[in-house]
């Protein structure tokens, strides 16, 4: 700075809010009322519209929440996790659905099954036969752990271009026991699997195979 300018002082910043403020002797520190979503917007009524609509699905999203109840999806957020405790969850895959009655029959023959084992050991065992369907398809890709090799550090990682299943698949049934499996039917393009087909199965193709492998399974004890 040359010498015998004139210092000049720094710019101060004052807020236009607080000085209003002060202007009208208001010396509170509290947030005033504003604009914007409301508190009663979490309170017991649109916690219990936003219950109500989850009892009806349980797949809405935070979108049609909040439009349904008319409330911020921040609104929605806070009712969902602090007021109702709840969390989306991914469904469970199962094989079936069973209802009461069935659940109920396969425990007890799973009860009938235990029994026997108890009384007999691995004899009932090795007179038990599994039947199970499964696709078989013109191709099926390699999984990520069968083409997995082995490198030394630093050496550059094998590509693996990303193949989809056939399009060309057919349902086969299989029978098979301890020993390996028993009988196996390809089933017809188009065919119906249903009661009749597995009886006339059963009845063709693994009675005849059981006689010819292992007819022992055919002898009552």
């Amino acid at each position: 700075m040359a010498q015998g300018a004139a210092k000049v002082a720094p710019m101060v910043s004052f807020d236009s809010a607080w000085i209003r403020r002060i202007a009208e002797r208001n010396f509170g520190i509290s947030d005033d009322p504003r604009s914007g979503q409301p508190i009663e917007a979490t309170d017991k009524l649109h916690v219990e519209k936003v219950k109500k609509l989850l009892d009806d699905d349980r797949r809405y999203t935070y979108e049609e929440l909040a439009e349904g109840v008319g409330i911020a999806h921040g609104s929605v957020h806070t009712i969902l996790t602090r007021h109702l405790k709840m969390r989306r969850v991914s469904a469970r895959w199962v094989p079936h659905h069973l209802n009461r009655d069935k659940m109920t029959n396969r425990v007890v023959v799973a009860e009938k099954h235990l029994k026997r084992y108890k009384d007999e050991g691995d004899r009932f065992l090795n007179r038990i036969v599994s039947i199970d369907e499964t696709w078989l398809r013109s191709y099926e890709p390699e999984l990520k752990s069968q083409s997995s090799e082995r490198h030394t550090p630093g050496s550059p990682r094998p590509a693996k271009l990303r193949r989809k299943q056939g399009n060309l698949k057919q349902l086969a049934i299989m029978a098979y026991e301890n020993g390996g499996v028993l009988a196996t039917d390809y089933v017809s393009l188009g065919q119906t699997v249903n009661g009749t087909y597995y009886a006339k199965c059963l009845q063709e193709k693994l009675r005849s195979a059981v006689r010819k492998k292992r007819p022992a399974l055919l002898m009552r004890e």
